[in-house]
């Protein structure tokens, strides 16, 4: 009898602890599902801000140009400095593209011009 008890028990124990692990993975998941999803839109509006950012500044774009540079400076890990925010509302982002060489070397090309970034 007593061992019947013992097997009733530890039954129930694994159900209450299977319960409480599977809350917990979750909870967790939801948590880690969130956070993914809330860097998909940081990383959105980042893109949208650099559209913004690459066309020409006119006074009618000037508070959008305000937007974008705050938005950027939001979203972002590293906030521009307050040269590249003055910079930015004066002048349009520059479209650059990247390439590899065959070694390896990063290379910046910007008006066709290759420009070794790394050794």
């Amino acid at each position: 009898m007593n061992k019947d008890c013992w097997d009733k028990t530890k039954v129930v124990f694994e159900i209450i602890f299977g319960l409480i692990i599977g809350g917990i993975k979750a909870f967790y998941g939801h948590q880690i599902n969130a956070n993914l999803k809330q860097k998909e839109l940081n990383i959105k509006m980042i893109e949208v801000a650099i559209d913004i950012l690459t066309t020409k500044p006119s006074q009618k774009t000037d508070p959008l140009r305000e937007w974008a540079i705050e938005i950027i400076n939001k979203y972002s890990e590293i906030p521009l400095s307050e040269e590249a925010k003055k910079e930015l509302k004066k002048r349009p982002i520059k479209e650059v593209s990247y390439l590899l060489t065959e070694n390896g070397n990063r290379l910046l090309t910007e008006s066709g011009d290759p420009i070794v970034l790394s050794e």
